[in-house]
Protein backbone atom coordinates (compact mmCIF):
# COMPACT_ATOMS: atom_id res chain seq x y z
CA UNK A 1 0.00 0.00 0.00
CA UNK A 2 1.05 3.55 -0.70
CA UNK A 3 0.44 4.79 3.05
CA UNK A 4 -1.62 4.36 5.79
CA UNK A 5 -3.82 7.78 6.41
CA UNK A 6 -4.84 8.83 9.44
CA UNK A 7 -8.45 7.18 10.66
CA UNK A 8 -10.24 10.84 10.53
CA UNK A 9 -13.07 8.34 12.45
CA UNK A 10 -13.92 9.02 15.65
CA UNK A 11 -15.16 6.43 18.53
CA UNK A 12 -18.65 5.82 18.89
CA UNK A 13 -19.27 2.87 20.92
CA UNK A 14 -19.33 2.99 24.55
CA UNK A 15 -16.51 0.26 26.83
CA UNK A 16 -17.69 -1.19 29.76
CA UNK A 17 -18.99 -4.37 31.68
CA UNK A 18 -21.60 -6.41 29.98
CA UNK A 19 -25.11 -6.39 32.06
CA UNK A 20 -26.33 -9.54 31.84
CA UNK A 21 -28.83 -9.31 28.94
CA UNK A 22 -26.11 -7.81 26.65
CA UNK A 23 -24.96 -11.52 27.85
CA UNK A 24 -27.53 -13.11 26.52
CA UNK A 25 -27.55 -11.14 23.76
CA UNK A 26 -24.01 -12.29 22.79
CA UNK A 27 -25.23 -15.73 23.13
CA UNK A 28 -28.41 -15.35 20.94
CA UNK A 29 -26.32 -14.19 17.97
CA UNK A 30 -23.54 -17.17 18.75
CA UNK A 31 -26.71 -19.34 18.77
CA UNK A 32 -28.11 -17.47 15.63
CA UNK A 33 -31.43 -17.61 17.81
CA UNK A 34 -33.71 -14.70 16.14
CA UNK A 35 -36.50 -15.02 19.01
CA UNK A 36 -34.04 -14.54 21.42
CA UNK A 37 -31.72 -11.86 19.89
CA UNK A 38 -35.31 -9.87 19.34
CA UNK A 39 -36.19 -10.81 23.04
CA UNK A 40 -32.97 -9.36 24.38
CA UNK A 41 -32.45 -6.21 22.51
CA UNK A 42 -36.22 -5.27 24.15
CA UNK A 43 -34.63 -6.13 27.23
CA UNK A 44 -31.90 -3.63 26.94
CA UNK A 45 -29.55 -5.74 25.76
CA UNK A 46 -26.95 -3.32 24.38
CA UNK A 47 -25.61 -4.23 20.57
CA UNK A 48 -22.88 -1.10 20.73
CA UNK A 49 -21.12 -2.00 23.70
CA UNK A 50 -17.48 -2.83 23.52
CA UNK A 51 -17.73 -5.22 26.72
CA UNK A 52 -14.73 -7.59 26.06
CA UNK A 53 -16.18 -9.87 23.35
CA UNK A 54 -13.55 -12.16 21.78
CA UNK A 55 -14.14 -14.39 19.28
CA UNK A 56 -12.14 -17.16 17.19
CA UNK A 57 -12.46 -16.75 13.46
CA UNK A 58 -11.34 -19.17 10.90
CA UNK A 59 -7.50 -18.78 13.18
CA UNK A 60 -7.66 -15.51 14.35
CA UNK A 61 -8.09 -14.23 17.49
CA UNK A 62 -10.37 -10.72 18.06
CA UNK A 63 -10.88 -8.98 20.96
CA UNK A 64 -12.95 -6.01 22.31
CA UNK A 65 -16.02 -6.88 20.50
CA UNK A 66 -19.78 -5.66 20.40
CA UNK A 67 -22.62 -7.85 20.01
CA UNK A 68 -23.02 -6.11 16.62
CA UNK A 69 -19.68 -6.89 15.15
CA UNK A 70 -19.52 -10.51 16.70
CA UNK A 71 -22.78 -10.63 14.28
CA UNK A 72 -21.35 -9.40 11.55
CA UNK A 73 -18.65 -12.49 11.72
CA UNK A 74 -21.38 -14.65 13.00
CA UNK A 75 -23.27 -14.18 9.68
CA UNK A 76 -19.97 -14.09 7.25
CA UNK A 77 -19.15 -17.98 8.51
CA UNK A 78 -22.87 -19.04 7.17
CA UNK A 79 -22.27 -16.99 3.51
CA UNK A 80 -25.52 -15.18 4.67
CA UNK A 81 -27.29 -12.74 6.56
CA UNK A 82 -29.46 -13.18 9.46
CA UNK A 83 -28.35 -11.95 12.65
CA UNK A 84 -26.70 -8.62 11.48
CA UNK A 85 -30.01 -7.43 10.07
CA UNK A 86 -31.97 -7.77 13.08
CA UNK A 87 -29.86 -6.04 15.23
CA UNK A 88 -28.89 -2.90 12.72
CA UNK A 89 -32.76 -2.67 11.69
CA UNK A 90 -33.68 -1.87 15.58
CA UNK A 91 -30.82 -0.51 17.84
CA UNK A 92 -27.42 -1.38 16.39
CA UNK A 93 -25.61 1.36 14.68
CA UNK A 94 -24.06 0.81 11.00
CA UNK A 95 -22.00 3.82 11.80
CA UNK A 96 -20.51 2.17 14.68
CA UNK A 97 -16.60 2.81 14.76
CA UNK A 98 -15.11 0.92 18.05
CA UNK A 99 -11.71 2.00 20.34
CA UNK A 100 -9.61 0.26 17.72
CA UNK A 101 -11.04 2.27 15.14
CA UNK A 102 -12.80 -0.80 13.48
CA UNK A 103 -15.90 -0.51 11.50
CA UNK A 104 -18.21 -2.96 10.49
CA UNK A 105 -16.71 -3.52 7.46
CA UNK A 106 -13.70 -4.78 9.06
CA UNK A 107 -15.98 -7.88 10.43
CA UNK A 108 -17.36 -8.59 7.34
CA UNK A 109 -15.76 -11.99 5.73
CA UNK A 110 -18.12 -12.48 3.15
CA UNK A 111 -19.56 -10.75 0.19
CA UNK A 112 -23.28 -10.95 1.57
CA UNK A 113 -22.27 -9.19 4.94
CA UNK A 114 -19.58 -6.65 2.70
CA UNK A 115 -22.64 -5.59 0.61
CA UNK A 116 -25.57 -5.27 3.16
CA UNK A 117 -22.81 -2.79 5.10
CA UNK A 118 -22.06 -0.78 1.83
CA UNK A 119 -25.47 -0.82 0.86
CA UNK A 120 -27.05 0.15 3.79
CA UNK A 121 -24.52 3.23 5.25
CA UNK A 122 -21.34 1.84 6.63
CA UNK A 123 -18.34 4.67 6.85
CA UNK A 124 -16.71 5.02 3.88
CA UNK A 125 -14.45 7.83 1.93
CA UNK A 126 -16.18 10.20 -0.56
CA UNK A 127 -17.04 8.76 -3.49
CA UNK A 128 -16.47 4.75 -2.65
CA UNK A 129 -19.80 3.57 -1.81
CA UNK A 130 -21.37 2.86 -5.44
CA UNK A 131 -17.48 1.63 -6.88
CA UNK A 132 -17.66 -1.15 -4.25
CA UNK A 133 -21.37 -1.62 -4.85
CA UNK A 134 -20.55 -2.03 -8.66
CA UNK A 135 -17.74 -4.63 -8.05
CA UNK A 136 -19.63 -6.72 -5.46
CA UNK A 137 -22.29 -7.50 -7.74
CA UNK A 138 -20.11 -8.93 -10.51
CA UNK A 139 -18.36 -12.11 -10.13
CA UNK A 140 -14.84 -11.50 -8.10
CA UNK A 141 -11.60 -10.70 -10.52
CA UNK A 142 -14.21 -9.08 -12.56
CA UNK A 143 -14.10 -5.33 -11.26
CA UNK A 144 -10.43 -5.13 -9.89
CA UNK A 145 -8.79 -1.72 -7.92
CA UNK A 146 -5.17 -0.93 -7.79
CA UNK A 147 -3.35 -0.69 -4.27
CA UNK A 148 -2.87 2.54 -4.22
CA UNK A 149 -6.80 2.98 -4.25
CA UNK A 150 -8.32 3.58 -0.65
CA UNK A 151 -11.43 1.56 -0.84
CA UNK A 152 -12.45 1.82 3.12
CA UNK A 153 -11.40 3.32 6.18
CA UNK A 154 -8.62 1.30 8.09
CA UNK A 155 -8.57 0.97 11.55
CA UNK A 156 -6.25 2.94 14.26
CA UNK A 157 -3.13 0.49 13.09
CA UNK A 158 -3.74 1.35 9.70
CA UNK A 159 -5.60 -2.05 8.85
CA UNK A 160 -7.89 -1.98 5.92
CA UNK A 161 -10.64 -4.63 6.12
CA UNK A 162 -9.65 -7.91 5.08
CA UNK A 163 -12.32 -8.35 3.15
CA UNK A 164 -11.32 -6.10 0.55
CA UNK A 165 -7.61 -8.15 -0.68
CA UNK A 166 -10.50 -9.83 -2.68
CA UNK A 167 -11.05 -7.19 -4.27
CA UNK A 168 -7.59 -5.86 -5.42
CA UNK A 169 -5.44 -6.89 -8.56
CA UNK A 170 -2.48 -7.81 -6.41
CA UNK A 171 -4.23 -10.59 -3.92
CA UNK A 172 -7.79 -11.28 -5.52
CA UNK A 173 -6.36 -14.56 -6.10
CA UNK A 174 -5.56 -15.53 -2.89
CA UNK A 175 -9.00 -14.40 -1.49
CA UNK A 176 -11.46 -15.03 -3.94
CA UNK A 177 -14.18 -14.49 -1.81
CA UNK A 178 -16.73 -16.13 -4.63
CA UNK A 179 -20.73 -15.10 -4.08
CA UNK A 180 -22.37 -18.09 -2.37
CA UNK A 181 -25.50 -19.63 -4.40
CA UNK A 182 -28.70 -18.65 -2.35
CA UNK A 183 -31.96 -19.98 -1.01
CA UNK A 184 -34.92 -18.18 -2.27
CA UNK A 185 -37.30 -17.58 0.09
CA UNK A 186 -40.27 -18.99 -1.47
CA UNK A 187 -37.96 -22.29 -0.82
CA UNK A 188 -37.12 -21.23 2.85
CA UNK A 189 -40.28 -23.17 4.42
CA UNK A 190 -38.67 -26.51 2.61
CA UNK A 191 -35.14 -25.84 2.98
CA UNK A 192 -34.89 -24.16 6.76
CA UNK A 193 -36.06 -26.47 10.00
CA UNK A 194 -39.26 -26.12 11.00
CA UNK A 195 -38.38 -23.91 14.10
CA UNK A 196 -35.89 -21.73 11.97
CA UNK A 197 -38.88 -20.83 9.77
CA UNK A 198 -40.99 -20.04 12.07
CA UNK A 199 -39.03 -17.84 14.42
CA UNK A 200 -38.57 -16.19 10.70
CA UNK A 201 -42.40 -15.59 10.49
CA UNK A 202 -42.55 -14.28 14.50
CA UNK A 203 -39.49 -12.33 14.12
CA UNK A 204 -40.69 -10.21 10.79
CA UNK A 205 -38.13 -11.52 8.34
CA UNK A 206 -41.23 -12.03 5.08
CA UNK A 207 -42.90 -8.92 6.32
CA UNK A 208 -42.21 -6.12 4.34
CA UNK A 209 -41.06 -3.00 6.86
CA UNK A 210 -43.80 -0.68 5.63
CA UNK A 211 -46.42 -3.41 7.42
CA UNK A 212 -44.17 -4.36 10.25
CA UNK A 213 -44.05 -0.76 11.10
CA UNK A 214 -47.15 0.18 12.95
CA UNK A 215 -47.01 -3.20 15.46
CA UNK A 216 -43.15 -3.43 15.82
CA UNK A 217 -41.41 -1.75 18.85
CA UNK A 218 -38.20 -2.21 17.30
CA UNK A 219 -38.59 -0.65 14.07
CA UNK A 220 -36.81 2.47 13.74
CA UNK A 221 -37.45 4.67 10.24
CA UNK A 222 -34.57 5.02 7.86
CA UNK A 223 -32.65 1.82 9.46
CA UNK A 224 -31.37 -0.77 7.55
CA UNK A 225 -33.73 -3.32 6.28
CA UNK A 226 -34.85 -6.60 8.22
CA UNK A 227 -33.64 -9.37 5.51
CA UNK A 228 -31.98 -12.48 5.54
CA UNK A 229 -30.53 -14.79 3.04
CA UNK A 230 -29.41 -18.49 3.29
CA UNK A 231 -26.55 -20.51 1.84
CA UNK A 232 -27.62 -23.89 0.62
CA UNK A 233 -24.09 -24.88 0.36
CA UNK A 234 -23.78 -23.79 4.56
CA UNK A 235 -27.30 -24.87 5.65
CA UNK A 236 -27.37 -28.21 4.31
CA UNK A 237 -25.29 -29.12 7.43
CA UNK A 238 -27.95 -29.14 9.90
CA UNK A 239 -30.28 -30.83 7.25
CA UNK A 240 -27.52 -33.42 7.38
CA UNK A 241 -27.27 -33.48 10.69
CA UNK A 242 -31.25 -33.98 11.23
CA UNK A 243 -31.37 -36.83 8.60
CA UNK A 244 -34.33 -34.75 6.64
CA UNK A 245 -34.30 -35.72 3.26
CA UNK A 246 -36.53 -33.30 2.39
CA UNK A 247 -34.48 -29.93 3.44
CA UNK A 248 -31.13 -31.99 2.17
CA UNK A 249 -32.94 -32.47 -1.09
CA UNK A 250 -34.06 -28.51 -1.79
CA UNK A 251 -30.59 -27.31 -0.64
CA UNK A 252 -29.33 -29.86 -3.33
CA UNK A 253 -31.25 -28.60 -5.50
CA UNK A 254 -30.68 -24.66 -5.32
CA UNK A 255 -26.82 -25.27 -5.37
CA UNK A 256 -25.16 -26.70 -1.81
CA UNK A 257 -22.96 -29.34 -4.02
CA UNK A 258 -21.39 -26.34 -5.49
CA UNK A 259 -19.88 -25.26 -2.04
CA UNK A 260 -16.08 -26.00 -0.55
CA UNK A 261 -15.09 -28.47 2.06
CA UNK A 262 -16.10 -26.95 4.97
CA UNK A 263 -17.68 -28.77 7.39
CA UNK A 264 -16.22 -30.62 10.49
CA UNK A 265 -17.92 -33.89 12.55
CA UNK A 266 -16.66 -35.82 15.45
CA UNK A 267 -17.15 -39.67 14.84
CA UNK A 268 -17.05 -41.97 17.85
CA UNK A 269 -17.43 -45.19 16.42
CA UNK A 270 -13.97 -46.52 16.08
CA UNK A 271 -12.15 -48.51 18.95
CA UNK A 272 -9.48 -45.88 18.76
CA UNK A 273 -11.81 -43.21 20.35
CA UNK A 274 -13.09 -40.39 18.63
CA UNK A 275 -11.64 -39.11 15.21
CA UNK A 276 -12.21 -35.28 14.02
CA UNK A 277 -12.61 -35.21 10.27
CA UNK A 278 -12.10 -31.74 9.04
CA UNK A 279 -13.15 -29.61 5.95
CA UNK A 280 -15.48 -32.03 4.86
CA UNK A 281 -17.70 -31.70 1.59
CA UNK A 282 -21.63 -32.02 2.28
CA UNK A 283 -21.19 -35.65 0.67
CA UNK A 284 -18.23 -36.27 3.05
CA UNK A 285 -20.56 -35.08 6.01
CA UNK A 286 -23.28 -37.36 4.28
CA UNK A 287 -21.36 -40.58 4.50
CA UNK A 288 -20.55 -39.92 8.31
CA UNK A 289 -23.80 -39.35 9.21
CA UNK A 290 -24.96 -42.47 7.31
CA UNK A 291 -22.70 -44.60 8.78
CA UNK A 292 -23.51 -43.84 12.29
CA UNK A 293 -27.34 -44.66 11.72
CA UNK A 294 -25.93 -47.57 9.95
CA UNK A 295 -27.76 -47.17 6.52
CA UNK A 296 -26.96 -44.97 3.32
CA UNK A 297 -29.64 -42.40 3.18
CA UNK A 298 -28.32 -38.89 3.07
CA UNK A 299 -25.12 -39.96 0.70
CA UNK A 300 -27.44 -40.85 -2.40
CA UNK A 301 -28.99 -37.35 -2.26
CA UNK A 302 -25.00 -35.80 -2.24
CA UNK A 303 -22.79 -38.00 -4.38
CA UNK A 304 -22.55 -37.11 -8.07
CA UNK A 305 -20.72 -38.94 -10.66
CA UNK A 306 -18.43 -36.27 -10.81
CA UNK A 307 -17.36 -36.17 -6.94
CA UNK A 308 -17.80 -40.32 -6.18
CA UNK A 309 -14.32 -40.51 -6.45
CA UNK A 310 -12.88 -36.95 -5.52
CA UNK A 311 -11.30 -36.34 -1.99
CA UNK A 312 -13.82 -35.20 0.42
CA UNK A 313 -12.20 -34.06 3.15
CA UNK A 314 -8.59 -32.40 4.79
CA UNK A 315 -6.91 -35.50 5.08
CA UNK A 316 -7.59 -36.00 1.09
CA UNK A 317 -10.09 -39.54 2.24
CA UNK A 318 -12.60 -40.40 -0.45
CA UNK A 319 -15.86 -41.23 0.27
CA UNK A 320 -14.88 -45.25 0.50
CA UNK A 321 -12.38 -43.57 3.56
CA UNK A 322 -15.01 -41.78 5.23
CA UNK A 323 -17.69 -44.85 5.12
CA UNK A 324 -17.36 -46.28 8.25
CA UNK A 325 -20.37 -48.51 8.62
CA UNK A 326 -20.35 -51.93 6.34
CA UNK A 327 -24.13 -51.17 4.43
CA UNK A 328 -22.80 -47.87 3.38
CA UNK A 329 -19.40 -49.06 2.01
CA UNK A 330 -21.41 -51.44 -0.06
CA UNK A 331 -23.28 -48.86 -1.08
CA UNK A 332 -20.66 -46.86 -2.21
CA UNK A 333 -18.70 -49.70 -3.92
CA UNK A 334 -21.99 -50.54 -6.15
CA UNK A 335 -21.86 -46.80 -6.78
CA UNK A 336 -19.00 -46.95 -8.88
CA UNK A 337 -16.48 -45.91 -6.00
CA UNK A 338 -12.82 -47.19 -6.66
CA UNK A 339 -10.84 -49.22 -3.97
CA UNK A 340 -7.45 -48.25 -4.97
CA UNK A 341 -8.05 -43.90 -3.98
CA UNK A 342 -5.36 -43.35 -1.45
CA UNK A 343 -5.44 -40.43 1.26
CA UNK A 344 -2.64 -37.97 1.90
CA UNK A 345 -1.13 -40.17 4.24
CA UNK A 346 -0.76 -42.69 0.91
CA UNK A 347 -3.68 -45.37 2.73
CA UNK A 348 -6.52 -46.87 0.46
CA UNK A 349 -9.50 -47.09 2.56
CA UNK A 350 -9.06 -51.08 2.87
CA UNK A 351 -6.18 -49.59 5.35
CA UNK A 352 -7.52 -47.72 7.19
CA UNK A 353 -11.70 -48.74 8.18
CA UNK A 354 -13.07 -50.52 10.95
CA UNK A 355 -13.30 -54.05 10.31
CA UNK A 356 -16.86 -54.07 9.63
CA UNK A 357 -16.32 -51.94 6.80
CA UNK A 358 -13.15 -52.93 5.76
CA UNK A 359 -14.08 -56.63 5.04
CA UNK A 360 -16.95 -55.44 2.57
CA UNK A 361 -14.41 -53.55 0.75
CA UNK A 362 -12.33 -56.67 0.75
CA UNK A 363 -14.66 -59.10 -0.36
CA UNK A 364 -15.35 -56.81 -2.81
CA UNK A 365 -12.28 -56.24 -4.57
CA UNK A 366 -11.10 -60.03 -4.28
CA UNK A 367 -14.30 -60.99 -6.03
CA UNK A 368 -13.62 -58.71 -8.93
CA UNK A 369 -10.10 -59.57 -9.12
CA UNK A 370 -10.49 -63.11 -9.28
CA UNK A 371 -12.48 -63.33 -12.71
CA UNK A 372 -10.56 -60.28 -14.27
CA UNK A 373 -7.47 -62.37 -13.30
CA UNK A 374 -9.07 -65.10 -15.62
CA UNK A 375 -10.16 -63.48 -18.29
CA UNK A 376 -6.82 -61.22 -19.62
CA UNK A 377 -8.77 -59.31 -21.86
CA UNK A 378 -10.91 -57.63 -19.15
CA UNK A 379 -7.78 -57.24 -16.84
CA UNK A 380 -5.93 -54.14 -19.18
CA UNK A 381 -7.12 -50.66 -18.92
CA UNK A 382 -9.62 -48.80 -17.12
CA UNK A 383 -11.47 -51.78 -15.87
CA UNK A 384 -8.95 -53.26 -13.96
CA UNK A 385 -7.68 -49.53 -12.65
CA UNK A 386 -11.07 -49.34 -10.58
CA UNK A 387 -9.93 -52.33 -8.27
Amino acid sequence: MHGQPANPLQQTTSEGAANDMTRLLEHAVLNRDVRRIRNQLALDGDPNLECGIDETYDGEDLYGLTVTSLAALVDSSRDGLLTLPLLLSSRADIGQVDSRGRTLLHFARSRPVARYLVENGVPLPDGMRQPLLDALSRPPGKVLFDDDVELAYRDGNGVEPPFLRSLRRSSHESFPLPEPPILPQPVWQTALSEDQFHRLLETGYLTPDHERAPTDFLYRPGRPPLTAQFSPAVEIELALLDRDAGRVTSCVEHGALDGIGRFRHVWHGDHAGEVMFEQLTAAGLATLIDSEAGKPEMVKLCVTDATLNDAHDAGGASLLHLARDPEVARWLLETGVCTSLTDDRGATAEESLPPGARAVVTHWRLTRAVPAAQNPSRSSGAGIARL
